[in-house]
């Protein structure tokens, strides 16, 4: 009996150390399992590059774009620049950010480049900013706003570009650009938009039917005469026939003013104002 239940105890714990030796066998292979996984890429699909608007630069023929960025982050995050982070064309350095704050932020980056006018036959992008694993892009060309708005800029110049939103006058009408526009004239370039024609001067007809005194003078006084006005005088007496001397308005002031003519006769006048 006590060699039986020696024997019994014996296959007992060969059957432990078997069991343990297996859980042990299976926790290893699992590491292992576990450190030949592939592990995926960081990305930084929340961060997304943003352009914004362009300005002329200091220097002639240079414009200025603004670009920033969005981050849906809660915390800062860094791209460093090279492979996920940089400029088209060269150089891929332009000065911008390595690390990206959360919210959006405009602008970040000042980019200089050389006037390239946009072609719709060759679209050409001056200035894209490449971010992130999934390479979202940020493209600026010369058709984006002015970062100033409106822009007086006086009489229009032929030898000058101009950006939208720069304001100048040309022939008597003001004109706003809508995109890039260098050498073409207002009304005649798609790019020019009209926002004020010239005002037509207002024209006033004498209220009553005035008449040169003996010495062939006539004072007249009417409250729409301004000194700048040009007055036009018509004869309108049928009693007189014949040759009639010409008429000659001799002074304006505000208010009223001094004409000659053939005497004793009646007339008509309409005030015109300066063009």
């Amino acid at each position: 009996m006590a060699i039986r239940g020696r024997g019994l105890a014996l296959r007992a714990r060969r059957r432990r150390n078997d069991s343990a030796a297996s859980r042990y066998g299976l926790g290893l292979l699992a590491c292992v399992a576990a450190l030949l996984l592939p592990v995926p890429a960081p990305t930084h699909a929340a961060v997304t590059p943003l352009v914004d608007c362009v300005e002329r630069a200091e220097l002639p023929g240079i414009v200025q774009f603004h670009f920033g960025y969005r981050s849906t982050e809660s915390s800062p995050t860094t791209i460093v620049i090279g492979p996920d982070n940089y400029f088209s064309p060269p150089p891929p350095n332009r000065g911008q950010l390595s690390t990206f704050l959360p919210g959006v932020h405009l602008p970040s980056v000042l980019v200089q480049a050389p006037i390239v006018p946009f072609n719709p036959n060759n679209p050409a992008i001056p200035m894209r900013w490449i971010l992130g694993a999934d390479q979202a892009e940020a493209e600026a060309d010369l058709t984006l706003p002015g970062c100033d708005g409106l822009v007086w800029l006086g009489a229009w110049q032929p030898e000058r570009f101009y950006l939208n939103g720069d304001v100048v006058t040309f022939e008597g009408s003001t004109w706003v650009a809508t995109s890039f526009v260098e050498g073409e004239r207002p009304g005649e370039a798609e790019e020019w938009e009209l926002l004020a024609a010239p005002a037509e001067p207002a024209s006033f007809a004498g209220e009553r039917r005035q008449t040169f005194n003996r010495r062939g003078l006539a004072r007249v006084r009417d409250p729409n005469v301004e000194r700048s006005s040009v007055i036009l005088i018509q004869y309108a007496d049928a009693r007189r026939k014949g040759r009639l001397r010409p008429t000659n308005v001799i002074r304006v002031r505000k208010g009223r003013f001094v004409a000659r003519g053939e005497p004793r006769t009646r007339f008509n006048y309409v005030i015109h104002g300066a063009p």
